[in-house]
């Protein structure tokens, strides 16, 4: 058998294989930009102090894929420090 047989017969399939699976599941990069800062909401009639992330309470939900890259980019417009947390399924 001489090497383009080879090729044609063997290697190519397992080559167009790997590189249709590469594709179909290549990680993507899925990015947040989280604004962290004061607000006043309404709690039974009266003005409280709450923080926002992006203008909501509670904080917009994250979606990833498994094998998606996260950058999670944290703005805190607060006048003291924070830290978010949250649960991922």
């Amino acid at each position: 058998m001489d090497i383009q047989n080879i090729f044609s017969k063997k290697l190519l399939p397992i080559t167009l294989m790997l590189l249709a699976t590469t594709s179909l599941f290549a990680q993507k990069v899925v990015r947040y930009d989280l604004y962290v800062k004061d607000t006043l909401v309404n709690y039974a009639g009266k003005e409280k102090r709450a923080i926002a992330v992006n203008g909501q309470i509670p904080m917009p939900t994250l979606t990833f894929t498994e094998g998606d890259t996260a950058e999670i980019v944290v703005h805190n417009q607060l006048k003291e420090s924070t830290s978010l947390h949250w649960h991922g399924v």
